[in-house]
């Protein structure tokens, strides 16, 4: 499994420009760099794939939506005043509702990188729905593992 993940990373270096190959002869690929995956880290990524699937600026807003749903059976506005959260800001939830939406988005954020159906697309209400509804169902998976 782990010879499988190297492989992954080191074919992966045009997808991440913080991978190089080292100046030495052995030329093997650096080691990427690391960082803390955090809400701010997970979300760049998952508004980076809904970019590059082709989502308009309202895909995000939808998706969000159509994942707080699923996982928590309400709308963010709701969810943010429920905890007493400051909307829009994803600190201010409960780490399990901090780290369900991390867990969602990642999953929605490699399916969404894989592209599959999302190429065939050819309007953008299209692309828009495949975006939602990959994060729609990314939720519903992640809610079927959470507590509650």
């Amino acid at each position: 499994m782990v010879k499988k993940f190297l492989r992954f990373l080191a074919g992966d270096n045009q997808q991440q420009p913080d991978q190089q190959l080292s100046l030495t002869q052995d030329g093997q690929p650096l080691a990427p760099s690391s960082q803390r995956l955090n809400n701010a880290v997970v979300y760049r990524k998952f508004s980076d794939a809904i970019s590059d699937a082709g989502g308009s600026e309202l895909a995000y807003p939808k998706a969000v939506t159509a994942e707080t749903e699923e996982l928590f059976d309400c709308k963010p506005r709701q969810l943010y005043k429920a905890v007493g959260g400051k909307v829009n800001d994803r600190s201010t939830l409960p780490l399990e509702a901090q780290a369900a939406y991390q867990a969602s988005e990642i999953k929605a954020w490699w399916r969404l990188r894989q592209g599959g159906e999302a190429q065939d697309l050819q309007t953008q209400d299209e692309k828009d729905r495949y975006i939602v509804e990959t994060a729609r169902r990314a939720a519903k998976e992640t809610r079927d593992d959470a507590p509650w």
